[in-house]
């Protein structure tokens, strides 16, 4: 892995591997908890693909579709945008052309943008639909705070329509600075040709400031239980969340620990909520880290007859995880599935893998820091029970219930 920057100021990533695709990837440090109004980091990724002065969004669509048919698409994050292909590795520099006149010249086609904001009003009529979307501005209001929250709740169709061309290009020209980015190539990179494209790419894009509303959301403290009752619900739900890790550089051991303790409570639960009762059919626990806040969570789906068993045992385990019933086989079992899929996940997700590694050296500027912070090997035993202590903390965990009251 080595890191380099544009003459322009860009900084970029290689990491290279013997395969015969490039992972192509930028990602801007700008998302839902930047943007100057509701929805606006989601309609400002969907302009990106609608045209700079010398690509229309049919070419764009057309050439993408040539060089890179089996990936290519924009996104809108909590904290990032990012926009990405997988072309073959002989045509990754023509990618990059592309990728960098779409990120250092994008237009906002007046048209174009009515008809996007047609099209983000339908994709949002589908995600209301979905009860793991309805939840998340629950569990973040007892976690954070009302405020934070605010940014997780859908956006209404007016205030869809009511954004400008000009509020678009105001939070375009301030976030989308080589200051403010990364781009990576991961996979099959011809060292030279890579570096002259992007180069070449990036060349005159004007410097700006950098985005420093990164500090850390401070989590309430304190403990909630909410029921919501959702007609029609085909099966409660129960959601268990506590406050987390950011990424940063000082936690890099706590953070491996809380990954590897997740995985130990997802397999004790499964164990006795599935194997031992057969209550449920699936059930799941994880830690997520973002730029601001971090989450640890566990949750299932299961008849509303078991609910309430299945939330005594839930919260049985995580008490026992945090009081550090956790043996030493379990963590080196836990840390041996987690390097094995982590060296498939880097040859079989490469799209994934290179957006995990831009997003964490936006976080931590350090490309010693990045090389580090993903070295769970040296984790022990005493690491992994000190962090479950710490954060596996009942007294600060919300609890979200889910049922159709009615039936």
């Amino acid at each position: 892995m080595k890191i380099f920057r544009t003459d322009s100021g860009v900084p970029y990533i290689f990491y290279p591997l013997d395969v015969g695709y490039t992972s192509l990837l930028a990602i801007v440090l700008y998302g839902m908890l930047d943007e100057s109004k509701p929805e606006l980091a989601h309609t400002l990724e969907h302009m990106l693909l609608q045209g700079t002065p010398t690509q229309t969004s049919d070419s764009i669509m057309r050439d993408f579709n040539r060089l890179s048919p089996s990936s290519f698409n924009a996104s809108a994050e909590i904290d990032m945008v990012t926009i990405h292909a997988l072309p073959v590795k002989k045509k990754a520099t023509e990618v990059v052309d592309m990728l960098s006149d779409i990120i250092k010249n994008m237009t906002v086609p007046e048209k174009a943008l009515e008809n996007e904001k047609k099209a983000i009003n339908l994709e949002l009529d589908g995600l209301r639909e979905s009860v793991d979307s309805l939840v998340d501005p629950y569990i973040y209001q007892e976690l954070f705070s009302k405020e934070f929250a605010k940014h997780f709740e859908f956006s209404t169709e007016e205030q869809v329509y009511s954004i400008t061309r000009d509020d678009i290009l105001k939070d375009y020209k301030r976030f989308f600075v080589p200051e403010n980015m990364v781009f990576v190539a991961y996979g099959g990179i011809e060292e030279e040709s890579m570096k002259n494209a992007i180069n070449k790419g990036f060349d005159g894009f004007k410097s700006g400031s950098r985005n420093n509303n990164t500090s850390e959301i401070k989590p309430r403290g304190k403990s909630s239980e909410l029921e919501l009752d959702i007609p029609n619900t085909s099966a409660s739900k129960l959601y268990i969340s506590m406050p987390g890790l950011r990424f940063e550089s000082n936690n890099r051991v706590e953070r491996q620990s809380l990954l590897i303790s997740s995985y130990i409570l997802k397999d004790r639960l499964y164990k006795a909520l599935r194997n031992d009762r057969g209550i449920v059919y699936d059930v799941q626990a994880e830690t997520s880290s973002y730029f601001r806040f971090g989450r640890i969570s566990a949750y299932t789906e299961l008849s509303k007859e078991y609910f309430s068993e299945a939330k005594a045992i839930m919260f049985k385990e995580i008490q026992k995880v945090h009081d550090g019933e956790i043996n030493s086989d379990e963590i080196s079992e836990e840390l041996s599935q987690i390097m094995d899929s982590t060296l498939i996940h880097r040859y079989t997700e490469p799209v994934d893998s290179s957006m995990a590694l831009g997003a964490l050296y936006l976080a931590l500027r350090d490309i010693n820091e990045v090389k580090k912070y993903g070295r769970p090997e040296k984790i022990t035993t005493d690491d992994v029970r000190a962090a479950c202590s710490k954060y596996f903390d009942l007294d600060k965990a919300v609890s979200v219930s889910i049922f159709d009251k009615n039936k």
